[in-house]
């Protein structure tokens, strides 16, 4: 399993990642369509740098807040409601984490090498934490359509990201 670099199953009916624990070396995987609940087992595959767990059923992603070295990310279409365990991944560039149940992207004030962030259908009203990611400027892409966006969030917090060279979809 430690040379395994890249690992591609989608639509495999896949529920349980233990064996995953063993490829320490996986730079990607990709994991979309299954019925993924537990992603514990990937915690210590601090060498990945992509990660698609994208329509699974997923609640949880303390596990991944080790995975330092991840530039992509996508955990769109499962059940997530807290990305707190993303403030550590500083190296993410691709975010995406549509079709959720978040609130909060406070997580994601500190991820300044974002330039792709996918936000749409989750229960966003307050971008100011995106407002305050000083890293997000001239070409990067923000979409947040579908949010329950606060006033301030529309009147304000937008035209700034907007102001700083951003494409904000809203």
């Amino acid at each position: 399993m430690s040379n395994l670099i890249s690992v591609s199953a989608g639509s495999a009916n896949i529920s349980d990642l233990t064996g995953l624990a063993f490829a320490t070396n996986l730079l990607s995987l990709y994991l979309y369509n299954n019925t993924i609940s537990d992603v514990s087992a990937l915690s210590g595959l601090t060498n990945l740098t992509s990660l698609t767990l994208r329509r699974n059923s997923i609640t949880d992603i303390s596990p991944l807040s080790g995975l330092i070295n991840l530039s992509l990310l996508r955990l769109e279409e499962n059940s997530i409601s807290d990305v707190s365990a993303l403030s550590g991944l500083t190296s993410l560039e691709r975010l995406r984490l549509q079709n959720n149940t978040i609130s909060d992207i406070s997580a994601l004030s500190g991820l300044t090498n974002l330039t792709g962030l996918t936000l749409y259908r989750n229960r966003i009203s307050d971008l100011s934490p995106l407002v305050a990611n000083t890293g997000l400027g001239s070409g990067d892409e923000v979409d947040v359509r579908d949010n329950p966006l606060s006033a301030t969030s529309i009147d304000t917090h937008i035209p700034a990201l907007q102001g700083r060279g951003v494409t904000v979809r809203f």
